[in-house]
């Protein structure tokens, strides 16, 4: 139902998801010793998402996590916990900003169909 852009905007979204649940892993184990932070190669992962909601069997792919994350990069410094919240500001607002995008794309759609039926 979605056009190119409505579908990169949900697989944005989503990828958002997946990036805010590593970063409040890495906020979780800011204080353990040895744990090196984690985070989402974005880029490669938003490519994933889009090629998964045009692709059933790429679909299967993207939602199989048996191995963990597939596009995580754990980049082996330390956890520092103010540039981790900052990192979970930053997504937030993304996904803020996709919401709202996707939002208002729904709310055209929505209107067509309506205007369509008088």
């Amino acid at each position: 139902m979605l056009d190119d852009t409505g579908t990169l905007l949900a697989a944005s979204l989503e990828t958002l998801g997946r990036r805010h649940t590593l970063l409040a892993t890495n906020l979780a184990n800011a204080q353990t010793p040895g744990y090196l932070r984690a985070d989402l190669d974005f880029a490669a992962a938003l490519r994933a998402a889009v090629e998964a909601a045009q692709d059933p069997a790429a679909r299967e792919r993207w939602n199989d996590r048996s191995a963990g994350e597939p596009f995580m990069v754990v980049d082996g410094s330390p956890t520092d916990l103010e540039m981790e919240m900052a990192e979970v500001a930053r997504n937030s607002l993304h996904m803020m900003t996709v919401t709202t995008l996707l939002g208002l794309k729904l709310e055209h759609l929505r209107l067509a169909i309506s205007e369509g039926r008088r």
